[in-house]
């Protein structure tokens, strides 16, 4: 059957033959309409175009917020991760301490924490990752751990190494320098740099946690301490043996400890080879008082009387078998000469001991200093923490 629109009228028509002509053609599409793809009205189409556009409209930003949920949660800043709490520090309590590990702190908890290497605690029985992600060194719930966690504690030692007589360098064992040198060192015990003049690099150890034995910070920097030998890197070696010999002193006394010695806050060391009857007093006096200026603004005052408790002048002079020595002496820092923490009853009574304390003071104005960094008069840097002495001395005449 012919469709509706092939139809054509023939021309010169009758009017009664036009008429029959249109009953045929409305006879022709009645009867095939069961056979035509219905005529979608123009408006239908026109909402079903825009509903279909809103869908996808909506999909699109449906996923473009998923993403954005996505990365805020699995690829944070390091701003955000250093200020949200982990997964192990939400478990296990919040970490005491800025500081974070290092590569060789990672490694030496695995060493601890993780012997069979199967990726948890053989303690608790947690991921190791997450024992150190909560600071921890050797895990704290075995009842054989000694070792704090990071930011348990923050104390200072003043020390020496001595090789024949000569003190060795140690400006190249600092924290920071190693760390972006991407050098091994450890932040539960290390050297810093940095410290106001006359303070050198390594010249205090500072401890980040508690019980934190010597031997963590030579293995930190490439060395090796014990009983027999001292290793100081590239194959150099100095080992006990029958004209020399390694000494090991603390507060003026020999210690047996040697690497497994955890040092108190405010010790003085002294680690020294040389010949079996050497005179190690000078050495020893030599030592610096410069973890006293690094104590914490929150720390007890320290009287003379505590101070001298430590000073090996209350204690046996150091010997060796052969050898006699007098006794060592420390000459203790004049803040401590007195029977009583630090405190001065004026500005003008600073001024004066600074004056007359300061080496090699640079020029600035000492009142200024004072008036600017130790409103307390207590001869402490209210923002740094350290002896205003030291801050006078290099050069700062406020913070």
């Amino acid at each position: 059957m012919m469709k509706a629109q092939e139809m054509r009228r023939p021309t010169g028509m009758t009017g009664q033959e036009r008429n029959l002509s249109d009953n045929m053609v409305t006879t022709t599409v009645s009867t095939d309409t069961s056979s035509r793809t219905p005529v979608i009205p123009h408006g239908k189409k026109t909402s079903d175009t825009i509903m279909t556009a809103f869908i996808v409209l909506t999909l699109l930003i449906a996923g473009v917020v998923l993403a954005l949920t996505a990365k805020s949660i699995f690829f944070s800043s390091d701003a955000d991760a250093r200020t949200m709490p982990t997964a192990a520090e939400s478990f296990m309590g919040s970490r005491q301490s800025q500081m974070s590990f290092t590569p060789f702190d990672v490694e030496l908890a695995k060493r601890f924490m993780d012997k069979d290497n199967d990726g948890t605690c053989d303690s608790c029985g947690m991921p190791v990752e997450m024992c150190i992600e909560s600071g921890q060194l050797q895990c704290n719930m075995d009842s054989s751990s000694t070792m704090g966690i990071l930011g348990s504690q923050h104390i200072h030692a003043d020390w020496k190494i001595d090789i024949n007589g000569k003190q060795l360098d140690l400006s190249d064992k600092d924290h920071m320098g190693r760390m972006g040198s991407g050098l091994t060192v450890s932040s539960f015990i290390h050297v810093d740099s940095g410290a106001p003049e006359p303070e050198k690099t390594g010249d205090v150890l500072h401890m980040h946690g508690t019980g934190i034995p010597l031997w963590i910070w030579f293995e930190s920097v490439g060395m090796k301490f014990d009983k027999d030998c001292l290793e100081v890197g590239s194959g150099k070696k100095f080992c006990t043996d029958g004209a020399n010999t390694l000494k090991f002193i603390v507060n003026g006394k020999l210690n047996s400890q040697y690497e497994q010695y955890v040092f108190h806050d405010l010790d003085k060391i002294l680690i020294s080879y040389g010949p079996q009857n050497e005179n190690v007093d000078e050495q020893f006096a030599s030592i610096t008082n410069f973890a006293l200026v690094h104590q914490p603004k929150t720390a007890t005052p320290l009287t003379a009387a505590a101070m001298v408790s430590r000073s090996p002048a209350s204690l046996p002079p150091v010997s060796s078998p052969s050898a006699s020595s007098s006794p060592i002496t420390i000459k203790l820092p004049a803040n401590i000469q007195s029977s009583a923490p630090m405190k001065f009853s004026s500005v003008e009574e600073e001024i004066q001991y600074m004056t007359q304390n300061a080496q090699n003071p640079q020029n600035i104005d000492v009142e200024k200093a004072i008036r600017n960094m130790d409103a307390n008069l207590d001869g402490v840097c209210d923002t740094c923490g350290m002896a205003i002495l030291h801050c006078i001395e290099g050069g700062m005449e406020d913070m």
